[in-house]
């Protein structure tokens, strides 16, 4: 016992089979990491039979999400070691060990997460999981015993069989797509021979050797720009629809800073930091309003989606696959969710564009050694800046990149692995001194403009909200996610296996540390839909799993994996190809229709960005009706007591530059935050005799809802009646005009 603790305690990479000293003379092979897997998926599963027992509670999805990738991948790493250890001290050079394990604890992992099998205790799953350890050993003794000396091949029939459950075991479980099947049509039909075709062919598809020679200048220009108009003619939508309810969290906001409040101090917002003074810049040349919100964010997508085109044309070396993951990424990403992808801000570049970014620095940094510093220091200030963008942008993007440099610090010598303290360190430096710098600018703009630091409950209020459960949608038993999501953790262990294998032959897969950062960051990533599972929200963080599955189906056609039965390769190759296409056929009638829709609105195109921005408030009659009372009784006065609902109120503040003298813009925004509600029910205005309130005669209309948005959940905000009962009982005023739906009221004194 004590060796084995001395043996752990020595190195983590104990974990992935080389123990410290120890040179990689003989390292793990593929079965070891694939059994590791199937045992960290199992371990969870019988935790989960425990955990879930007493019931499930609110919270439940982001605990178990965590503690899930935190401890349950080491478990299943230290199972495969102990196993690996036990055939080589009991059957060394039994052919049978390993196949016959893998399948029978594939088949337990496969029967534990079927949906029907999710009520049985967790005692009831561990003890069927030991005895199917004893089955597994005496069948390993009883066929060495009968059959000492298998044919070669033999070894393809338990990895056969996995692949036939498993088919079966998918096909069953995701119901939706069985259910599908039979409203195929002669198209989808047809797209799905054409894609298996296109990528199960002669190999043309997977790109050339990137050592044969670097493609000529006119060439990466043609199919850059060639990729760039295909965005760009899928990306914009002419019409430049947009959703006030969704636009309202950042326009709000937005507002109350060109007026001259101040985050986090007079203006709470629950999106971030950074983000609203980096789309503050922007506003300094464009009109505040919806339509130039929607031309910034649709000007975000082509970034987002070209340098998405960038990083696939680097990784796979083919025109061919990386034109393919880019339409198939447009069809997950931008055509599949309800609606326009730009009615949603808080689900696009804004949030989840930061990956495209650092992604794109690591394949230039890759191209350009001579530049190396450079390209660093860029990624270190991009993750500095997720680091104070928002609170989510930085839980994605910060252990994705210290994942990445840790990856990056690790040294191959003569067989062995060494960890490189000292440049990770300096990666580190170099983040935290870029965060310290953005750090003191914020604080000295609050400081300079209110002679106080910022308040950051105004913002972590929400995060806490959040995290507490408001808008709580409770993941399926079964559903896409999984999916998406057995791409990460395979992934996980794929990359450990590549780098911990064979530490000095990782160096001929170009830009694998690209597909390192990718990794972490899918996993991080995945977080924002745990808890909000909702169709939309997986779109949303799927790009990271569709370039992992695609990358990896590139792996297994462009290189050898010796420690890999030949016809696992073959197979895991062919399922990958038959599953993008029965997927992604799924998809493309929404697209067609969305782009049909864009057609209609093709000859408005012009008209839309170069007039309707600045239109747009001039053509607003409530705003405009607002403005002409609030200047003939309030004069040039920015700040002032109005309550005018939801809409309306932003859209004054927006187009007339009058903001609220309370600390809110957004009604829905403001209602929902018990901590913030709070603080405004609190608030004295300190109005004085002469000032003036406006009131809409419909602004108590406001709908709010405190779960997930559902009809039959909406209820009326009472947040600006009450607001306007206690200045009623505070001060005294009267009724001096009314025009067009507006009153405006005179403070006469205090009661």
């Amino acid at each position: 016992m004590r060796k084995w603790r001395d043996r752990l305690l020595a190195s983590p990479s104990f974990l992935l089979g080389n123990p410290a000293g120890r040179a990689w003379k003989n390292p793990k092979g593929f079965e070891y990491y694939f059994l590791s897997a199937i045992n960290g998926l199992s371990f969870f599963r019988i935790f989960l039979g425990f955990y879930l027992a007493a019931g499930r509670t609110k919270n439940d999805d982001f605990k178990l999400y965590l503690l899930g990738w935190l401890f349950f991948p080491a478990l299943g790493l230290l199972s495969g070691n102990f196993i690996d250890d036990l055939r080589d001290r009991w059957r060394p050079q039994n052919p049978y060990f390993y196949p016959v394990l893998l399948f029978l604890n594939f088949t337990f992992a496969l029967f534990a997460l079927h949906p029907a099998q999710w009520a049985l205790p967790g005692w009831v799953l561990a003890s069927c999981f030991l005895l199917l350890q004893i089955l597994a050993l005496a069948t390993i003794q009883i066929l060495e015993r009968f059959f000492p000396n298998p044919r070669g091949k033999w070894r393809g029939i338990p990895y056969l069989l996995m692949f036939l459950s498993f088919g079966l075991w998918f096909f069953k479980t995701q119901t939706f797509l069985s259910q599908d099947m039979g409203h195929w049509t002669l198209a989808r039909g047809l797209a799905l021979v054409g894609i298996v075709a296109a990528l199960y062919g002669d190999g043309s598809a997977w790109g050339k050797d990137p050592d044969g020679g670097k493609p000529g200048f006119f060439s990466n220009l043609f199919f850059h720009a060639l990729g760039f108009i295909f965005i760009l003619v899928m990306v914009v939508e002419p019409g430049f629809t947009y959703d006030p309810y969704h636009y309202a969290s950042y326009l709000g906001p937005l507002s109350d800073m060109c007026a001259g409040k101040t985050l986090l101090f007079n203006v709470s917002a629950q999106y971030g930091i950074l983000v609203y003074y980096f789309l503050r810049f922007f506003f300094l040349f464009l009109p505040l309003g919806y339509t130039s919100l929607c031309l910034l964010l649709t000007a975000a997508y082509i970034l987002q989606y070209f340098l998405f085109y960038f990083t696939a044309r680097k990784l796979f070396w083919s025109e061919f696959l990386s034109f393919f993951a880019l339409a198939a990424l447009l069809l997950l990403n931008y055509f599949a969710p309800e609606g326009q992808a730009t009615w949603y801000p808080s689900i696009g570049p804004l949030r989840f564009g930061f990956i495209y970014l650092l992604m794109a620095l690591v394949v230039l940094r890759n191209r350009h050694p001579r530049r190396r510093s450079l390209f660093l220091r860029l990624e270190a200030a991009v993750a500095a800046t997720a680091f104070l963008w928002s609170f989510e942008v930085c839980l994605f993007i910060l252990p994705a990149y210290l994942g990445l440099a840790a990856y990056e610090s690790l040294e191959a010598r003569r067989g062995r692995l060494r960890f490189e303290a000292l440049g990770f360190r300096n990666r580190v430096s170099g983040l935290l001194v870029f965060a310290a710098l953005l750090l003191a600018f914020f604080y000295l703009d609050v400081i300079r403009r209110n002679g106080k630091p910022p308040q950051w409950s105004l913002y972590f209020d929400y995060n806490a909200l959040h995290l507490g459960g408001f808008f709580l949608r409770w993941m399926p038993a079964s559903g896409c996610w999984w999916s998406v999501l057995a791409v990460l953790y395979f992934s996980f262990f794929a990359v450990l296996g590549a780098v911990f294998r064979a530490p000095d032959r990782v160096d001929r897969f170009p830009n694998f540390n690209a597909v390192v950062l990718l990794t972490f960051y899918g996993i991080t990533q995945f977080y924002y839909y745990v808890g909000r599972a909702v169709g939309f929200n997986l779109l949303a963080v799927s790009m990271p799993s569709l370039l992992l599955f695609l990358y990896w189906l590139f792996f297994l056609r462009r290189y050898d994996l010796p420690s890999a039965p030949p016809i696992l390769k073959k197979g895991a190759f062919a399922l990958g190809v038959l599953a993008i296409g029965i997927y992604l056929p799924l998809f493309v009638p929404r697209a067609l229709q969305k782009i049909q829709y864009k057609k209609a609105s093709l000859p408005d195109l012009w008209d839309n960005i170069v007039h309707r921005p600045w239109d747009e408030g001039r053509q607003n009659s409530f705003a405009q009706t607002a403005e002409s009372l609030m200047s003939k009784y309030s004069g040039t006065k920015k700040e002032l007591v109005y309550f005018f609902g939801d809409y309306k109120g932003l859209e004054v503040s927006m187009y007339c530059g009058r903001v609220k003298v309370y600390p809110y813009n957004n009604v829905f925004e403001a209602d929902i935050c018990p901590a913030i509600r709070a603080r405004l029910l609190a608030f004295d205005p300190k109005l004085k005799p002469g000032d003036c309130i406006y009131l809409s005669k419909d602004f108590s209309q406001t709908e709010v809802y405190y779960e997930y948005p559902d009809s039959s959940q909406h209820l009326l905000s009472n947040l600006e009646p009450t607001l306007l009962s206690f200045l009623a009982s505070k001060y005294q005023f009267n009724q001096v005009e009314e025009k067009d739906g507006i009153a405006v009221f005179r403070v006469t004194g205090a009661r």
